[in-house]
């Protein structure tokens, strides 16, 4: 392929820069704003930075292997994307404005806020935390990879992982969420773009036609076409976890606060329910590969590297490079988010959790609360963390990893339980936070059992188990302990006043 993949490397890396030093430093100011920007930001930008955090690098590299292996079950995407910007639309005029008036920036927050406990917090948020960190190890794992495959082999995939990490590293702590959403605005475009130009030119360049491409899948593995009864249960359970996972991953928590109103989220919710649709390219993809051989007599070597395979022996060298570059920014768009939310996590829901313990502080939303302002050593906090949990991420990425897809399900199956406490806490009066805490713990004990036994009764993931038995503790044991006096009784009833039409959806300022 020569230099040209590689300059047009650089260039990339260049447009970063600048787009980082245009956005103004942050200094070890408030936390919130370091955090979500304020509550400041319109719904495109808000629904570019939500879909190339969950639309990530790996998207194009392990997705469309599992497409190409799995051919029609890889369609659960679609739903699933769907459902997660249903979700969000159902969610943003009662989450948005708790998070204004309490100055909320991630899930542990609200379960601080409802449930009037600072140790839930700390098990909701580290759960998250701990299980997304899967996230920025995939990523790095293809950032290495696509730097790779630019330089010709020149630069390892341990230094390219390295280069990457070092890049978004320093924009995240520069400019905070800030830095990140001027950076991510500019890869979400880059990956829609290119990911259609590219999936479009492998069918036509190498089968003529889209109808061609399933003519000849169709001969070598008619099986992939239909979906199997059987395999059924298996494909709710991507679907259903998928959905609900997505909706409490930390990093699109953390950008649901990015939005200036509730209206702004709903429109960006919108915008990626119905850019799931854009998942067909993945099926497309992975169609692809199925005839690969009989259409040029070549053998993919490894799935989860055959559209970089397939682009390399085309040998166009600049949609080579455009492909490296799309891909790296669907990567990059995935970890900086995900590295700044995580690090506010263990700042936010842990360090500054036990200090508040230490000094006898009330929760959120209470008179004796006083964690909102600590002359900005929290954001000094977040900065350190950043560094340790990339270089710790990095060091995983030496190790041998499974396939990244099966990476991605642990990750839903256990951060999907997240889902059931947190709606409570908007919805239903009566939870309690021995209700979460019971649902939360036994929901994860039941999923990681069975996980560990290898079983999935009836052909349904542990995942679903665990959730099914997080709902039946979680409701029986808060109907079993609500009193009308409890403090996350009279809470709910305080923040109420905040939801639904009590505010402008258009300008986010609360109605008289």
């Amino acid at each position: 392929m020569g230099v040209i993949p590689l300059i047009m490397l650089a260039i990339y890396f260049v447009i970063i820069i600048v787009l980082t030093l245009r956005t103004p430093k942050s200094g070890s100011g408030n936390f919130e704003d370091f955090m979500t920007g304020s509550k400041s930001m319109g719904a495109i930008v808000v629904g570019l930075v939500m879909m190339v955090t969950y639309y990530s690098g790996s998207t194009w590299t392990g997705w469309i292997g599992f497409a190409g292996i799995n051919g029609a079950f890889a369609g659960y995407v679609i739903p699933y994307g769907f459902c997660t910007g249903l979700g969000m639309y159902a969610l943003a005029k009662r989450l948005w404005p708790l998070g204004k008036q309490y100055q909320l920036s991630d899930c542990g927050d609200i379960y601080e806020l409802r449930y009037q406990s600072k140790l839930l917090k700390t098990i909701a948020g580290l759960t998250g935390a701990v299980l997304n960190t899967t996230w920025i190890t995939m990523e790095l794992v293809t950032i290495g990879y696509i730097i790779k495959a630019c330089s010709g082999g020149a630069i390892s995939t341990a230094v390219g992982s390295l280069i990457g990490l070092v890049f978004m590293v320093a924009y995240t702590l520069w400019g905070g969420v800030k830095s990140v959403a001027s950076v991510n605005t500019f890869q979400s475009i880059v990956m829609v773009f290119g990911a259609v130009g590219i999936i479009l030119y492998v069918v036509y360049h190498y089968y003529g036609s889209v109808g061609n491409m399933f003519s000849i899948a169709l001969d070598i593995s008619p099986q992939v076409f239909v979906l199997d009864s059987s395999m059924n249960a298996s494909w709710f359970s991507f679907v259903f976890l998928c959905s609900i996972g997505a909706l409490c991953y930390p990093s699109i928590f953390l950008k649901m606060f990015m939005a200036k109103s509730p209206n702004e989220v709903k429109k960006s919710a919108i915008m990626n329910s119905f850019g799931s649709l854009w998942c067909l390219l993945i099926l497309l993809g992975g169609f692809a590969c199925i005839g690969y051989q009989v259409a040029t007599g070549h053998i993919i070597d490894n799935w989860e590297e055959a559209l970089p395979q397939m682009m390399a022996e085309s040998g166009n060298a600049v949609l080579f490079g455009v492909m490296c570059i799309f891909i790296l920014a669907g990567c990059m768009g995935t970890v900086d988010g995900t590295l700044l939310s995580i690090s506010g996590i263990v700042t936010n829901d842990a360090i500054l959790v036990w200090k508040r313990h230490k000094n006898h502080d009330g929760c959120i939303g209470t008179k004796e609360y006083n964690g909102a302002d600590d002359g900005g050593k929290s954001v000094k906090w977040t900065r350190i963390i950043v560094v340790i949990i990339g270089v710790c991420a990095y060091i995983i990425t030496t190790f041998d990893l499974p396939l990244l897809v099966n990476i991605a399900m642990i990750n839903y199956q256990g951060i999907g339980l997240l889902m059931i406490p947190l709606v409570g806490a908007v919805t239903w009066k009566k939870a309690t936070k021995e209700g979460a805490f019971s649902g939360l713990i036994g929901g994860l004990l039941v999923t990681i059992a069975l996980m560990t036994a290898g079983l999935n009764p009836l052909g349904f993931l542990p995942g679903i188990y665990g959730v099914i038995v997080e709902a039946i503790l979680y409701i029986g044991v808060s109907l079993a302990t609500y009193k009308q006096d409890k403090p996350e009784a009279k809470m709910f009833e305080e923040f109420k006043q905040y939801t639904g039409d009590a505010v402008d959806g258009e300008t986010g300022e609360f109605l008289a």
